[in-house]
């Protein structure tokens, strides 16, 4: 963050805080809808890329590697689903 968008260190966490609010949020928001939907398959990844400096380059966009681990997950993840509804 402080590289990326010319922030001083304080700044930085401020944003870094921020995030971790809106993952913290979301995480909430899909328990919630998994309880409320146990049938529909729902993934949460907002704590699957950890630590976040290991695979965000500004905490909200993914390195290029990133982008093919999640794409793995949601495949493993959803593979049974999909293959359950085949004749």
């Amino acid at each position: 963050m402080m590289k990326s968008f010319r922030l001083d260190r304080a700044a930085a966490l401020e944003w870094v805080r921020a995030f971790e609010a809106l993952y913290g949020e979301t995480a909430r928001q899909i328990g919630e809808l998994q309880q409320e939907y146990p049938q529909a398959p729902l993934l949460d990844l907002s704590r699957f890329l950890q630590p976040p400096e290991k695979y965000y380059w500004d905490l909200g966009h993914v390195y290029d590697e990133a982008n093919m681990l999640i794409a793995e997950r949601i495949y493993r993840e959803l593979k049974p689903a999909v293959e359950r509804k085949l004749p």
